[in-house]
C-alpha cells in the first residue's frame, strides 16, 4: 500500500459515481461527452477492491495481528458498546473518551471479542481534553495485564497519509457468536487545527409565557429529546434557576461542558416534573437539526473545544471513539475523540496529551507517601 494518498480523483466512490450517473435525467440536455466519460470511469473502477471490503482487510491482516491487542471497548451493564479504549500501560491502564462514559466504574471492559468483561476503576478525568484514564481490574482484584500501544510522533501524518484504527461491529439482536473487531483504513483528510468550542445545547426552541418558556420544538436526537422533553412543555428552571428565555438558558448551561448532566423542571399539563438532561455540543445539535447526520452512525455528544485535532475519514462508529489511531507501521499516533459528521472523525494527536498522561500514570503507580499527622 502506498504511504501517501494524494490523488483526490481516486478517492471518488464507485457507488457515488454510479448513483450520480443513475440519477442523470434528460441526458441529451446534459453534456453527453461528460456522461460517457463518467460511465467509462465507473466501469474502469469496478474491478478495484473497496478500501474496507474483505480484500482490504486481508491486506491488513499482518498489521491487525500486531496491534489487535492494544485496544478494546467499554460496555454498559446490558452489553451495549459505549466507547473504544487505548491501552497505555501493561498493568491495565487505558484511556477513552470521557464524555461517553460519565460513570466509568459502572462499565465493563472487553479486551477482545469472546473474552470476559473486566471491572474498571477511574483514575483521572480531563474535561478539557475529553479524556479519562482508567484501569482494568482482573481476578483477585488485581490489575489485568494488557498490551499497551507503542507511541510515535504524529507530525509525519500529513494530508493524504494512510491511517488505520480498530472498529467494532456489534452483534445484531438475536445474532449469535462474537462481535467483529478489525482494522479500518482511511487517510488524513484535513490539516490539523484547533476546534473551538461552541458551548453545549439542549436542542429546543420556545416562546416566553407567564410561567416560564413554552417549548415549541424539540430537535431530533437532541439532549432534550433523549430526556423526554416534549413540545408544549413549559420550562420552569434549569439547574435551579429561572429560565424564561433561550438566551437565559444558554447563559446558565454555558458553565458546563457537553456530556455534563443538568437538572431541569418542567410543567406538563399543569403537573410539575423534573428531568435529568445530558448536554451535547451545540455543533452536534445543529448538525442533527439540519440533517447533516444523514446516513451516519451518529455524531458524538461532544464534537468541539479541542486544542488540536488530526482529522481523518476512517469509517468508524460512535462506540469506536476512545480507541487508537495507528500509522502503517502499527505505531499509535493519536486517539479517536469525536465523530464530527457522517464522513469526519477527529483524533487527539499524541503530542497533545502524552506528557500529561505519563504524569497521571506515575502519580497513580507511585502515590506520594502519606504525611505523618501533626502531633
Amino acid at each position: 500500500i502506498p504511504t501517501n494518498y494524494s490523488n483526490a480523483s481516486i478517492g471518488l466512490s464507485l457507488f457515488d459515481l454510479e448513483a450520480d450517473i443513475g440519477e442523470t435525467t434528460d441526458v441529451a440536455d446534459k453534456n453527453p461527452e461528460v456522461v460517457a466519460r463518467l460511465t467509462k470511469l465507473a466501469d474502469s473502477l469496478r474491478p478495484l477492491p473497496r478500501l474496507n471490503a474483505p480484500e482490504g482487510r486481508r491486506a491488513l491482516s499482518r498489521l491487525t495481528q500486531k496491534v489487535a491487542h492494544s485496544g478494546g471497548w467499554l460496555e454498559d451493564q446490558l452489553g451495549r458498546p459505549l466507547a473504544g479504549v487505548t491501552f497505555v500501560g501493561k498493568d491495565g491502564y487505558f484511556v477513552t473518551k470521557a464524555s461517553e462514559v460519565l460513570r466509568l466504574e459502572q462499565c465493563l471492559l472487553r479486551p477482545q471479542p469472546g473474552e470476559e468483561g473486566l471491572a474498571v476503576r477511574e483514575v483521572r478525568r480531563d474535561v478539557k481534553l475529553d479524556l479519562v484514564l482508567g484501569q482494568a481490574i482482573g481476578g483477585n482484584n488485581r490489575p489485568h495485564h494488557v498490551t499497551p500501544v507503542t507511541w510515535a510522533p504524529s507530525v509525519n501524518a500529513k494530508l493524504g497519509q494512510w491511517l488505520v484504527a480498530p472498529a467494532l461491529t456489534p452483534l445484531e439482536d438475536g445474532q449469535e457468536g462474537v462481535p467483529n473487531f478489525d482494522l479500518r483504513l482511511g487517510v488524513v483528510s484535513a490539516a490539523r487545527r484547533a476546534i473551538p468550542g461552541m458551548g453545549p445545547a439542549l436542542g429546543i426552541t420556545g416562546r416566553p409565557v407567564e410561567q416560564g418558556l413554552q417549548i415549541t420544538e424539540v430537535a431530533e436526537e437532541s439532549p432534550a429529546r433523549a430526556a423526554g422533553v416534549r413540545a408544549n412543555d413549559i420550562l420552569l428552571e434549569v439547574q435551579g434557576q429561572p429560565a424564561p428565555s433561550i438566551p437565559r438558558i444558554n447563559e446558565i448551561i454555558r458553565k458546563h461542558q457537553p456530556g455534563d448532566e443538568i437538572q431541569i423542571k418542567l410543567l406538563r399539563r399543569e403537573k410539575p416534573i423534573e428531568k435529568t438532561v445530558r448536554l451535547a455540543s451545540r455543533s452536534r445539535v445543529v448538525a442533527n437539526w439540519e440533517g447533516d447526520d444523514y446516513a451516519n452512525g451518529g455524531i458524538s455528544i461532544r464534537t468541539d473545544d479541542f486544542p488540536e485535532v488530526l482529522q481523518h475519514d476512517l469509517p468508524l462508529n460512535l462506540h469506536d471513539m476512545g480507541g487508537p489511531v495507528f500509522d502503517l507501521d502499527g505505531r499509535a499516533i493519536a486517539v479517536n475523540i469525536a465523530r464530527a459528521d457522517r464522513i469526519t472523525t477527529f483524533a487527539l494527536p499524541m503530542e497533545s496529551f502524552r506528557e500529561k498522561l505519563e504524569g497521571w500514570l506515575e502519580a497513580d503507580r507511585h502515590p506520594p507517601a502519606a504525611k505523618k499527622a501533626a502531633e
